[in-house]
């Protein structure tokens, strides 16, 4: 409390202040920035923990980029008449979420593989269209909520409650990043990089059978951090997938060649990889 009556004598608010030391702590906490610009050898040394900060903090910078998006259009070209009108923004909002959905279905089930679909949805230019299509309805979608917002608040509004709109605006965002991750797989594939090592590489720590080309050429995936000495490796890149798994010392890695592997994101086997070797020496 004494913190926040120095404050005063500024003109600062006590909100304003707790806000600032929160983040300060977040910071000082998580560290956002050595997060974010990790490679992908560092991610996977990464903790559970510092794992799931990585995915919060990705999640929400893509929620607060769509909510920026929308926001700055709104505001470039200013909030459509019909956003004024309650009835016709319900109306516009359902029709946009009625034809969105539709297609958002359609995507999933192509994306998924598993049920028959006309194969003129697996054209490049149909895809697009279809895309831009969904990607229309859901600026649409929010623009009804954006513009109706504006229209209600007015051009008077004091900062505490410009924050809590702005907060409430942002949760209303927080589905965007699962959608147009799924739409964005429905355009383009997407890679992802795990990190393995051969079993001939790991003789001295487990001495495995001298000769056995099988079981030395056998992958073990880097998965996560134990602790801060210890490594989990799995001879699957998902974790819930393997079905053995060992533990070994971060200090065994210094000298152990591992390589890059490219698949298919959400891919579940080894084909059409692209492989690339680095030396950890």
């Amino acid at each position: 409390m004494e913190f926040y009556e120095l404050l005063k004598p500024f003109g600062i608010p006590s909100y304003l202040a707790a806000v600032a030391v929160l983040l300060y702590l977040v910071f000082k906490k998580i560290r956002p920035i050595s997060l974010l610009s990790s490679n992908i050898f560092e991610k996977k040394l990464f903790s559970k923990d510092q794992l799931f900060s990585l995915f919060i903090l990705r999640y929400f910078g893509e929620t607060v980029m769509w909510m920026f998006i929308n926001l700055v259009i709104i505001y470039i070209f200013g909030a459509p008449d019909w956003t004024g009108n309650p009835s016709q923004s319900q109306f516009v909002a359902s029709i946009a979420s009625l034809i969105g959905s539709v297609i958002f279905v359609v995507i999933l089930i192509v994306n998924e593989g598993k049920e028959k679909y006309p194969r003129f949805l697996d054209l490049n230019w149909v895809r697009g269209i279809a895309f831009c299509l969904f990607l229309c309805c859901v600026l649409i979608f929010y623009f009804s909520f954006n513009g109706t917002l504006i229209h209600d608040i007015g051009s008077e509004i004091s900062i505490g409650a410009l924050i809590f709109i702005l907060i409430l605006v942002f949760i209303f965002y927080l589905p965007i990043p699962i959608i147009m991750r799924s739409s964005l797989k429905f355009v383009y594939d997407r890679k992802e990089q795990n990190i393995y090592i051969y079993a001939n590489e790991l003789r001295e720590i487990d001495n495995p059978i001298n000769g056995n080309d099988e079981i030395n050429q056998q992958k073990w995936y880097i998965l996560h951090a134990v602790n801060k000495e210890l490594i989990l490796l799995g001879n699957h890149p998902k974790e819930k997938l393997c079905t053995v798994t060992k533990i070994i010392k971060l200090e065994d890695l210094c000298n152990i060649k591992m390589s890059i592997e490219e698949v298919d994101q959400d891919s579940t086997n080894d084909n059409s990889t692209n492989d690339s070797t680095l030396n950890n020496n």
